[in-house]
């Protein structure tokens, strides 16, 4: 399958079209997976629209249904100093997260000069004030490392990364990737 973003003036022209590479999915996949994707609007793009597509020519008694899906920030531009934030967390009523795994990286079309510190928290606001600290990496920019989130993330709460001392202007971008639950549960 590809995960795949429209992207709409503010008349509702289209500017162009963001697909991922194919992602394999496993048949008969577990409800819930949260499967993700990372774009960036054009300059001009007013709004998204979400395009998930089957790939490849697969037999007519295969059916995909996705029962969700939705459109968070998740990426974030250096400020002048080189640091940014850039947050995302359950959005529908009952949703949380569980088996989270956060990776980040950040440069300016695909380059890095200064590279960043980036650390990853949970909270309940789109912000550090009330945020717990989860881990770090010394490779913020160039993308080594990856974090673990062992508690739920529940609707309210965010996975935020902060970037540090990287390059100015540089886009950054949080991957964040587990399984997606509907319901209580632990």
């Amino acid at each position: 399958m590809q995960i795949g973003i429209g992207w709409h003036t503010a008349s509702g022209t289209l500017i162009s079209t963001s697909f991922s590479a194919s992602k394999a999915v496993p048949a008969n996949i577990t409800a819930g997976t949260l499967i993700t994707e990372t774009a960036v609007a054009p300059a001009t793009a007013a709004f998204a629209q979400i395009i998930i597509e089957m790939v490849g020519t697969p037999a007519n008694t295969v059916e995909m249904l996705a029962d969700f899906a939705q459109l968070n920030p998740g990426s974030a531009v250096g400020n002048g100093q080189g640091n940014g934030i850039a947050s995302i967390g359950p959005q529908a009523a009952r949703e949380h997260w569980q088996g989270v795994q956060v990776s980040v990286s950040a440069g300016v079309q695909g380059t890095v000069t200064n590279e960043s510190q980036c650390a990853v928290y949970t909270g309940t606001q789109a912000g550090l004030a009330s945020g717990a600290f989860v881990d770090q990496t010394s490779t913020g920019s160039s993308g080594g490392g990856s974090a673990s989130i062992s508690d739920d993330v529940r609707v309210g709460q965010f996975v935020i990364a902060q970037w540090l001392n990287g390059d100015c202007n540089a886009v950054a971008i949080m991957r964040v990737q587990g399984t997606r639950l509907i319901g209580y549960g632990s």
